[in-house]
């Protein structure tokens, strides 16, 4: 696997050689738009609206929509005079408690690969991150953009996130969350039984993407030319009205009976 970027993770004045590898891979299946009647695939046209006619790559302008229907055309000079340097060098700006970042503000990892040289500096930050709890706070150009991010220690190496900047995550406080009615001890002792029963060590292994795998299983049916036949819904139980400490109490109840059957 070829890195995405390479160069040098900094804090003061250590330096260590590091490569940058996609962490994750999205395997979402792909479908085309076909005609009903033919089953070929539909085509998109560079179009105008006002000219009536199909336009060339090289008419084509970016603009940015400033105000309703009113448009600035930016050309590559003006991108470049507003971009950014870009160094070979992931500097860390902060360290700060790895718990106090909030997840709203993650967006993407990647593994921080050291080179062979760098391999004893390298792994002396992993080990001082795990033990005192922190994050480095660095910013680092990828392809064309600045990215903020978070340098976090990952097993026996290092992961860096990226992270969206305040502007870009909506606030909880801009949302209107009903006011917590009063909770009786009862009612959070059955919550917290409930949680205690249905708490295991975390193994993503176990976790499956149930839809993705269906629908995989019923395109090979179709492809196959063999007819699908819909399994049955279950129907939704009717539940009475009850308090919530009953609800609770019923489903700690489920709970503790399906762990002994299992």
């Amino acid at each position: 696997m070829r890195p995405i970027w390479q160069g040098d993770l900094s804090f003061l004045l250590v330096d260590i050689p590091i490569a940058l590898y996609a962490a994750t891979s999205r395997k979402e299946l792909h479908f085309r738009l076909l005609h009903k009647e033919t089953g070929t695939p539909i085509e998109y046209r560079r179009y105008c609206p006002e000219c009536g006619k199909e336009v060339d790559w090289a008419e084509i302008v970016k603009g940015f929509e400033y105000e309703k229907g009113k448009f600035v055309v930016l050309t590559d000079e003006d991108f470049e005079k507003a971009d950014v340097e870009r160094t070979r060098t992931i500097a860390i700006i902060d360290f700060v408690k790895f718990d106090e970042i909030p997840p709203a503000y993650f967006d993407q990892p990647y593994y921080l690969i050291p080179q062979a040289r760098g391999a004893k500096t390298y792994h002396l930050l992993v080990r001082a991150l795990k033990e005192e709890g922190k994050a480095g706070i660095a910013k680092v150009v990828i392809k064309t953009r600045e990215y903020l991010s978070a340098i976090v220690p990952y097993g026996d190496g290092l992961l860096l996130e990226t992270l969206f900047f305040d502007y870009e995550v909506n606030k909880l406080d801009d949302y209107s969350i009903p006011s917590a009615p009063a909770l009786s001890q009862k009612e959070l002792k059955l919550a917290k039984q409930i949680v205690a029963e249905l708490s295991e060590p975390f193994d993503i292994s176990k976790y499956t993407d149930d839809y993705r795998e269906k629908l995989l299983a019923l395109i090979k049916q179709k492809a196959e030319g063999r007819k699908i036949v819909a399994a049955a819904k279950p129907k939704p139980k009717k539940r009475e009205a009850e308090d919530l400490s009953a609800s609770l109490r019923h489903s700690l109840d489920e709970v503790q009976k399906h762990k002994k059957a299992a």
